[in-house]
């Protein structure tokens, strides 16, 4: 907002130049007043919750092919990491999220002879 406010009184006062100082100065008390700004985030999950399976729950017996969901035993949660690029003397830094979730999952009741497709 300064920077508006004082470029226009620097260019009424002062022409072309004093458009261009009043810029400068209202440009740096807008980044002292409301920060730098020089940080970008980017999208992130907001729900890391896990499926999860309850006790007792059936295990479908395959016979030839067949479509099945598999049943979840074992989950270590979704881990979140944060890297931040760029942001040198003037640049704007980047945070980017990325995700991974260990778990097991439970297919068939009995053996089966391969999985051909997640």
């Amino acid at each position: 907002m300064a920077t508006l406010i004082l470029g226009t009184v620097g260019r009424a006062l002062g022409g072309p130049l004093g458009g261009l100082v009043g810029t400068v100065i209202g440009s740096t008390l807008d980044r002292g007043i409301f920060g730098s700004g020089s940080t970008r985030e980017g999208p992130r999950v907001a729900n890391l919750a896990v499926q999860s399976a309850a006790y007792g729950e059936p295990l479908p017996r395959i016979y030839g092919r067949m479509r099945v969901a598999g049943a979840l035993v074992w989950t270590a949660g979704i881990v979140e990491s944060r890297s931040t690029s760029g942001g040198g003397k003037r640049g704007t830094a980047t945070s980017s999220y990325s995700y991974s979730a260990s778990f097991a999952v439970i297919v068939a009741a009995r053996a089966i002879v391969r999985v051909e497709r997640i």
